[in-house]
């Protein structure tokens, strides 16, 4: 089986780290491509002056020697004599192996082309010659020389030329010439360059993408938001004119729904609330004339309604209302639903204890934790289990039944308002359908997360997260 390779599961997921990526590998190729070419220039630079200009100044030298008389030669020689180039007359010409590294070679062949004449010139090699050798020179003018090679005794051969020439009366001429100092250590100054260069660019660059990259992290930060508040603060319309431009459309977009949001649930409630009264004067009418058996059929009947009719109101509320944040010890809250649901029956056993008062709605919260116990009382078997956690910034709240628990397939579809599970779980046993996604909307209007769980054999177990503090929590996890 052949495996495909894919190079994206490798790439960062947010735009931030992939234009980020985009830009250190580009950098990284322009600086690639910058160092071929410095490393180029650099070799032609030393090459020109170990080998051009070199080979120029000695045949120059030679030149005006050659055409001098013998008695003119040490006063030019004297006056020729200016350091890196230094001249000496009194050594005599050393014989040595004619093999010649390439170096020498070129070099050679340079002072030969910049000759008018056809001389004898050799490339001496100092570590073959007599030990001696190096004492016996006396080159004009070349303090330098005598410094580093007597004083110091300290050889530098590798940055040194030592050139003999044959002058066309056979007399011989020995030239010293200290090589300029090649460009050391490019690799590291080159790379020192490229780090500099760099961290700047990559600085200046994430400041920049992260600026230009911010409002798109916020549009969708306020979409995902949209879907559990519609009444979430607008964005802020800043950054580039395109981000303005999709902002000022998220903005419009949001006012649109929450119109038609309001308007629909003004109309539900509006009918909602109405029905009540015919449903009065129906319990009214019933009570004449109607045998014992068919009454009491129409007020169960009548009885269902109004409960539907309470809770879908209690559903259009939930979210909605005005009541204020305020500080709750949700400890004694908890204590209070326990025994409220203790008297109607149910066993339940606690487990851990919050202390600290946490920010939140009092009757919103009582509604919804009042309605996961009833549900938990009417169809979760004979034990409850209520546990909670006080962790960093938020608690959790854990109520575990041993009922027959929901299929996985409907645990995100009972959030939704009416809907009903074809079990026990059905209006004729009370439920509406409408007890969870109240108790939801309630939950994510005080930016918590509630999440249902129902292993096998053990029943449902649903967990509340609350921030303390009753701000937004998006990195809210189960953990």
């Amino acid at each position: 089986m052949r495996l495909k390779f894919n190079l994206t599961r490798f790439l960062p997921k947010t735009l931030f780290g992939q234009v980020l990526i985009t830009l250190i590998v580009n950098l990284l190729i322009f600086l690639s491509f910058g160092f071929m070419f410095i490393v180029d220039d650099h070799n032609k630079i030393n090459s020109h002056l170990l080998t051009e200009y070199s080979a120029q100044r000695v045949a120059g030298i030679v030149s005006v020697l050659n055409d001098a008389t013998p008695a003119e030669r040490e006063t030019l020689a004297q006056k020729l004599s200016v350091p890196p180039t230094t001249i000496t007359l009194d050594t005599t010409w050393q014989q040595q192996a004619s093999d010649l590294n390439e170096a020498d070679a070129l070099l050679l062949e340079n002072i030969q082309k910049n000759l008018n004449t056809q001389l004898e010139i050799q490339v001496l090699k100092i570590d073959a010659l007599p030990e001696n050798f190096i004492n016996s020179l006396n080159f004009k003018n070349d303090t330098k020389f005598s410094i580093y090679h007597k004083k110091k005794n300290t050889p530098f051969y590798s940055r040194e030329l030592f050139v003999q020439i044959k002058l066309h009366d056979n007399s011989t001429i020995t030239i010293h010439h200290f090589l300029p100092d090649k460009v050391r250590e490019l690799f590291l100054r080159f790379f020192t360059f490229a780090i500099m260069l760099t961290v700047v660019v990559i600085s200046l660059a994430s400041w920049s993408i992260y600026t230009l990259t911010k409002p798109l992290k916020n549009l969708a930060k306020a979409a995902t938001e949209l879907g559990t508040n519609i009444n979430t603060p607008p964005l802020t319309e800043v950054g580039p004119e395109e981000i303005v431009l999709a902002s000022k459309a998220f903005n419009s977009m949001q006012n649109s729904l929450k119109s038609h949001i309001e308007t629909r649930t003004q109309a539900l409630f509006a009918v909602s609330h109405d029905l009540r009264l015919p449903l009065t004067r129906l319990r009214l009418r019933i009570e004449d004339n109607l045998p014992a058996k068919l009454k009491e059929q129409i007020d169960q009947d009548i009885e269902e309604m109004e409960a539907m009719i309470g809770q879908t109101l209690d559903y259009l509320k939930a979210g909605h209302d005005t009541e204020a944040f305020i500080k709750l010890n949700i400890s004694s809250l908890l204590d209070s639903i326990c025994d409220n649901m203790e008297d109607l029956g149910a066993n339940i056993e606690r487990f851990g204890k919050i202390n600290a008062p946490i920010i939140a709605q009092p009757q919103a919260i009582n509604r919804c934790l009042s309605n996961i116990f009833e549900n938990s009382r009417r169809y979760g078997g004979d034990k409850i289990t209520l546990t909670l956690s006080d962790l960093v910034s938020h608690i959790k709240i854990t109520i575990e039944d041993n009922g027959p628990g929901i299929p996985e397939k409907d645990l995100l579809n009972v959030f939704e308002p009416y809907y009903r599970l074809e079990t026990s779980r059905s209006r004729h046993t009370g439920g509406t359908g409408l007890g969870l996604p109240i108790a939801k909307k309630i939950i994510e209007h005080h930016h918590g997360k509630v999440f249902l769980n129902s292993p096998p054999n053990k029943g449902l177990i649903v967990t509340i997260l609350l921030p303390k503090n009753g701000r937004p929590q998006n990195n809210v996890t189960m953990s």
